[in-house]
């Protein structure tokens, strides 16, 4: 029964989705075009994860659903769908996503939400921005909306198919959307598409740059100072980024000799593309100011931030007791908590069995991983012959 009240008190919040976004959510653009040659667009929220912990996507849409009485009381529910994954590696998972309209109650509710605290990431901000320009669009008149939004005056677009085609254009530097050569040849066939002329397309080019210009102000801020994004960045909103891109693991060390050794470090990362640099710089500086320690390592094409010490992840941890974490999420949260304070305890170097235990809880807690090495059977071993062959061991 403590279990069941304890859970009660959970949270999921805005803020969780809003930091889960941040981390397994896009923003979708599907391009029509009329007989006429007329540009419209059609955007959608998707939300996607591992179908094994698609538990969070059920958590999301319920949430929002309760909070919409229009939703409540219509029959069809927003639909999760599963599908196979072909990964970089050539692997197969299984993957499960949902999709809302912008135009939907649901999406009108995210929109808001995101209206009073947009996305953290840059390449999300750019792609939420550019999403909202073109559901705009839809919604006023294309000409309108590119007028508005172009900053001189002397820009002034007086063609419709010019104006839906700079905002075609604007679609296509989304983040992630192609590659450069991909772009340019489906451009080339919109424009194909629409009969445009040489003049409307130079023309849209260049007032698509402009609005991109204007747009990128913002993104451009938060990469010259990502302090700006600390106040945003809630301890709720952080778990809600840790759910999707998150990770919490334990290495154990086994030194030899005359008295053998036995540590664990506990370790906790984030990852995210080399574009968001600025994003995981802000959580970063967000969790020096609570007496973290952390580190932060560039790649190619992605960069980690890493919590590498057990008090640094028992601070983390604490911020988060209080979340409802997914069923998987939940069970690796609290293993690793677990794990925290039993080797903080110190039992392990007294009793046996609690050293047993904190090798058989580190098994548990990323059970699909593939980068422990060794096996169950063997840590085992070794921390027997650790605790009868250690220093000290009577």
């Amino acid at each position: 029964m403590a279990k069941k009240n304890e859970q009660q008190f959970k949270k999921f919040s805005v803020d969780i989705i809003s930091g889960f976004f941040e981390a397994d959510g896009s923003f979708q653009v599907k391009v029509h075009w009329g007989t006429l040659g007329n540009v419209t667009f059609h955007v959608n929220i998707e939300f996607t994860q591992k179908t094994e912990n698609k538990e969070i996507l059920t958590k999301i849409v319920t949430f929002v659903e309760k909070r919409i009485p229009e939703v409540l009381q219509r029959k069809r529910k927003v639909g999760i769908t599963n599908r196979d994954i072909t990964n970089t590696s050539g692997t197969l998972s299984s993957g499960s996503s949902f999709v809302l309209s912008f135009s939907s109650e649901e999406g009108k509710y995210l929109l808001d939400m995101w209206e009073k605290n947009p996305p953290n990431a840059p390449t999300k901000l750019l792609n939420f921005r550019i999403a909202c320009l073109l559901y705009e669009a839809g919604t006023v008149n294309a000409l309108t909306v590119v007028n508005q939004n172009l900053s001189n005056n002397l820009d002034y677009c007086d063609d419709l198919l010019t104006a839906q085609l700079s905002l075609l254009w604007l679609r296509h530097q989304m983040y992630a959307s192609e590659t450069d050569v991909a772009r340019r040849e489906t451009l080339e066939k919109g424009y194909e598409k629409a009969g445009a002329t040489e003049e409307q397309i130079k023309k849209s080019t260049q007032i698509g740059e402009k609005l991109l210009v204007n747009i990128k102000q913002e993104q451009q801020q938060i990469e010259s100072d990502p302090n700006l994004l600390v106040p945003r960045i809630s301890d709720e909103r952080l778990a809600g980024t840790h759910i999707g891109d998150g990770c919490f693991t334990v290495q154990t060390t086994f030194g030899k000799g005359t008295y053998p050794s036995f540590k664990m470090t506990f370790k906790w990362y984030l990852v995210d593309c080399a574009a968001n640099l600025p994003f995981l710089l802000a959580i970063q500086k967000k969790l020096e100011k609570r007496g973290v320690r952390t580190s932060l390592t560039s790649y190619e094409g992605w960069s980690r931030l890493s919590i590498n010490n057990l008090e640094g992840c028992k601070i983390l941890t604490d911020c988060w007791k209080d979340v409802d974490f997914p069923p998987n999420r939940q069970k690796q949260y609290d293993c690793f908590c677990k794990m925290l304070d039993m080797y903080k305890a110190g039992k392990h170097r007294e009793e046996l069995a609690h050293a047993q235990e904190l090798i058989r809880l580190k098994w548990q807690l990323n059970p699909g991983s593939t980068k422990k090495g060794g096996s169950l059977e063997e840590d085992l071993e070794k921390v027997e012959h650790w605790f009868y062959n250690r220093r000290g061991a009577s």
